[in-house]
């Protein structure tokens, strides 16, 4: 059944600004999706001079220091730093950046849970009672709307233009445009993360089912089950490489798109609310309760630490790693170096942040 749509005007901005995107951006709760452009200039870029030899170029920056105000150092070449979104209780919505975070109050009083990005201007958030935010100019300006009874609690988004929100008693709510959501039948439960492509959706739920519904097929389908609740699911590009995370270090990886699903020993029994697969899938963040974070990197080793004192429920990490974590009582985290470092933010708020993307970047 339909829905909800749009107002006509805004739909018909949106679609006019996604025939205008060339990449896309963002996945979800995320933690959480573009493609690199391969004319992009990094470390090792080699020039010709006029006789036809062949040199390699000296790299544009070392550190973030060596570029310009707005710009960070990623793979040698100075890229413009993301417009990292935030969101969270009390209908908390913020923008966050190295100095801090400004509010941008909606007038809600419900809870945000979630929030996705697409491209350089577009971002959906959803939250308590099925509300859902929606931005098509980078987050200057938000428009909000109910789309089910349900409360909704993880929402992603992926090229070409595919929308995908998840919530309680198995709300999967899909828009292959970014208007109109259509409710797709099949799940159960209470569904806590998604990840979406352009063929398929991978939601987690609760009681620890992994659902995957297949484009053009009429309901969802069951495809995995863990010994735990299961907390949040990411893709790394929306390929065949993802992982879900949950309940005492829970942790499943999936090679194939999300078609099976093998277990993963974890040297911590923490709780993990929130993963990011890197876009080639050789490695992944997942961080969680009180403060944990752990990382594998390519050459498979894996790390505990703890950052901070308090639960940690959304991450975003973008081009070279840079990104922000984020957490209950206003905390967030700046890295540089996909979580290996991290230094606070300011956020200016004490509500729990539940949700953490950027407008316009590469991810990591």
């Amino acid at each position: 059944m339909r829905l909800s749509r749009l107002p006509s005007p805004l739909f018909t901005a949106l679609l006019s600004s996604a025939l205008l995107l060339t990449a896309s951006a963002c996945d979800g709760d995320d933690g959480e999706t573009s493609t690199t452009d391969d004319s992009e200039e990094t470390e090792g870029d080699t020039e010709e001079d006029p006789m036809g030899t062949t040199t390699e170029s000296a790299p544009e920056c070392t550190m973030d220091a060596d570029c310009g105000g707005g710009e960070v150092c990623s793979s040698g070449a100075c890229v413009p730093d993301a417009s990292n979104w935030a969101v969270g209780d009390a209908g908390t919505v913020l923008r966050v950046s190295p100095d801090g975070g400004q509010q941008h109050p909606l007038g809600l009083d419900v809870d945000i849970h979630a929030i996705t990005c697409h491209g350089l201007t577009m971002a959906w958030f959803v939250g308590e009672g099925g509300v859902v935010g929606f931005t098509d100019d980078a987050g200057d300006s938000w428009t909000t709307e109910v789309i089910t009874s349900a409360t909704l609690r993880d929402v992603a988004a992926t090229e070409p233009l595919r929308v995908a929100a998840v919530g309680d008693d198995g709300a999967l709510l899909i828009s292959d445009n970014g208007g109109a959501f259509q409710a797709i039948a099949g799940a159960s439960g209470t569904l806590r993360g998604v990840d979406v492509s352009p063929f398929r959706v991978i939601a987690v739920a609760e009681d620890g089912v992994i659902w995957r519904h297949e484009a053009g097929d009429p309901a969802a389908a069951q495809t995995g089950v863990a010994a735990a609740a299961l907390h949040a699911v990411d893709f790394g590009d929306h390929g065949p490489y993802g992982a879900a995370v949950g309940a005492a270090g829970t942790m499943l990886w999936s090679d194939d798109g999300g078609v099976s699903w093998t277990p993963q020993a974890l040297p911590t029994d923490a709780d993990l609310f929130a993963v990011q697969v890197s876009m080639n899938g050789d490695a992944w963040v997942a961080v969680g309760q009180d403060g944990v974070v752990v990382r594998k990197d390519s050459s498979n080793e894996i790390a505990v630490e703890h950052p901070v004192a308090v639960d940690l429920l959304a991450l975003h990490l973008s081009t070279g790693g840079h990104g922000t974590i984020v957490g209950r009582q206003g905390a967030a985290l700046r890295t540089t170096d996909a979580a290996r470092t991290v230094t606070p933010i300011a956020t200016g708020v004490t509500v729990d942040i539940t949700g953490v993307d950027a407008v316009g970047d590469l991810h990591w």
